[in-house]
């Protein structure tokens, strides 16, 4: 571990804490200002990044990214139009759609539950970070199997968050549950496609992949029961 950090330039050190105070502010004004009425969407939007990498040594690879959307969020607070605020009766606020497939996307949503516990499973079993690197001939480096370890049980933060947020899409679907689905169905199904392709486990590649594709029908069966993009949520 002491040889993969040093090898960190110094600046990167600089440019990630410089990022993630660029980031902190653009959460901090999305929940304090009131531009920002679709919070969440807009929050989605500060976690989009510029990323790029390289490798200065076989094993090895640094990434640097550049906080786009969170720039976006600071821009759009300082510059951007305010919202134009209209007057609803309280008797007629909208308390939610009743499509006649309302159960159904319910029911979707507490699918989706099992491909994210299946995924969990897959990244703490390690199983497929040790293909990586016997791919790789490094299964015996000490310092890239203590990245590897952090790096396994960081992976469970955002898994058990897109767990929660399912699970409450689950009582309440609300239309940006279909950016979560999105997000997670792409980047599943992608790694699983590319994980056949480079011969990885085909067991866990296999769960990874299904579990992608399930998250994408979640959210095909949304869309088609609800093809909003803002509202009220399907009760």
């Amino acid at each position: 571990m002491s040889r993969l950090l040093a090898a960190i330039p110094p600046w990167m050190w600089l440019a990630a804490a410089a990022s993630f105070a660029v980031w902190v502010s653009a959460v901090v004004l999305i929940f304090r200002s009131a531009k920002f009425r679709r919070k969440w969407l807009w929050l989605l939007l500060s976690l989009f990044t510029f990323s790029f990498g390289w490798s200065p040594e076989l094993g090895l690879r640094l990434t640097a990214a550049l906080p786009l959307g969170a720039l976006w969020v600071i821009w759009f607070w300082r510059f951007g139009p305010a919202p134009v605020v209209t007057t609803v009766a309280p008797d007629s606020a909208p308390q939610g759609i009743r499509p006649s497939g309302g159960r159904l996307v319910r029911s979707a949503y507490a699918l989706a539950l099992l491909p994210v516990l299946a995924v969990a499973w897959v990244a703490m079993s390690g199983a497929l970070m040790e293909a990586f690197l016997a791919s790789a001939g490094l299964q015996g480096s000490p310092d890239l199997r203590a990245f590897m370890a952090v790096a396994k049980s960081a992976a469970v933060v955002p898994l058990g968050a897109l767990f929660v947020a399912l699970a409450y899409l689950a009582r309440r679907p609300y239309w940006w549950g279909k950016l979560l689905l999105g997000w997670a169905g792409l980047s599943w199904a992608g790694f699983g496609a590319a994980g056949l392709v480079l011969g990885l486990p085909i067991p866990l590649v296999v769960v990874v992949l299904a579990s992608g594709l399930t998250m994408l029908g979640v959210l095909v069966v949304h869309q088609i029961v609800d093809p909003r993009m803002s509202g009220a949520p399907v009760v």
